[in-house]
């Protein structure tokens, strides 16, 4: 989604965006498509594939990454920028890709391997450029901070309208949840049950928005639908940024949809689903803009807490706010023209 947000912002200035994904679960080639872009898909090895059939994705020891390189060549022609967002990739795969572009630009959150690249993009709140200057060339420039988070324009357009709303907010009522795009132990339910177990629950209007990849039936949801004055089910949205700014308060992951909220000044209460969030999730929390929870009995507590005390929700909204302000790829694209 975070490349997406910068395709959509590169369009008006390049003759060509290109796409290349593997095929595994998960992918979506199919929106990618519906952008307006070009994508092609490189078939998964069935003998390198990991076993890991719950999350189709390819095991750190058997993914090579000469292969992966020569297939990911044989799928483009030369490029002006390659831009690359994949956890199991490192120099090594850089390298072998530096023939075939003349710039290439590293999308990281975890600053735990070395790159080969022009640009390192890491945008995690509090990231400092220092925690990768071992890992990169001299020569590279790094952007660190969520001051470069890659939003679609939307965020930023409604980032004004919303912060007023979130002023003048005498109670919260309607709540967004949004577990990611798979949600594989259906915690949007644990949220739903959470959220029917606090005082004055029946005055919530509730929007539940299920990822692509939701893998799980509606009835579980439905089946509290009578307890809150609205339950709104919706599936692979096109105008979040819109449902952000219409709510008062999020239940979700603390994945790229964390600089969506902080945008729209959105407190969230926020389930760590991978363990590549959990920085995220920590640096967040200390500033104010979420908190954490565990399971339905501590996500109740802090529920409960937070609708009411008028001066915490605010707190959260000021500290949300000042952390990402949505034109994160736009300082981006700047550095790319600079290169």
């Amino acid at each position: 989604m975070r490349c997406l947000a910068l395709a959509g912002h590169l369009r008006p200035h390049v003759s060509d965006v290109h796409f290349v994904c593997r095929q595994l679960q998960g992918e979506m080639h199919q929106l990618i498509e519906q952008r307006g872009f070009r994508c092609s898909l490189i078939p998964v090895d069935e003998a390198t594939r990991s076993e890991n059939s719950e999350t189709g994705t390819c095991a750190a020891s058997t993914f090579n990454q000469s292969d992966d390189a020569r297939q990911t060549t044989s799928q483009t022609d030369t490029v002006d920028w390659l831009i690359v967002d994949n956890y199991e990739i490192d120099r090594h795969w850089e390298r072998a890709m530096r023939p075939v572009c003349r710039r290439l630009l590293v999308i990281d959150d975890l600053a735990n391997r070395p790159h080969d690249c022009d640009i390192l993009l890491d945008q995690t709140f509090g990231r400092e450029v220092d925690q990768y200057r071992s890992l990169v060339a001299k020569a590279c420039t790094v952007l660190t901070g969520s001051d470069y988070a890659l939003l679609g324009p939307e965020f930023a357009a409604h980032r004004t309208a919303a912060l007023a709303r979130r002023k003048q907010c005498d109670g919260i009522r309607d709540v967004l949840v949004s577990m990611g795009g798979s949600d594989l132990s259906n915690m949007t339910v644990e949220a739903l049950r959470a959220l029917a177990a606090i005082t004055d629950s029946e005055r919530l209007a509730v929007t539940v928005v299920a990822g692509p990849q939701y893998a799980h039936s509606d009835a579980s949801l439905i089946a509290v639908a009578s307890i809150f004055e609205k339950l709104d089910v919706k599936h692979n949205v096109s105008n979040m940024a819109e449902l952000m700014a219409a709510s008062d308060l999020a239940i979700g992951t603390a994945g790229t949809t964390s600089w969506e909220r902080c945008c729209l000044g959105l407190p969230a209460l926020v389930y760590v689903s991978a363990d590549n969030q959990r920085e995220v999730a920590r640096g967040l929390e200390a500033a104010g803009a979420i908190q954490q929870w565990r399971s339905a009995a501590e996500l109740q507590e802090q529920l409960e807490d937070i609708m009411n005390d008028a001066s915490l929700y605010q707190s959260a909204v000021a500290a949300a706010s000042g952390i990402c302000d949505g034109l994160g790829v736009e300082r981006v694209v700047s550095a790319m023209r600079s290169c």
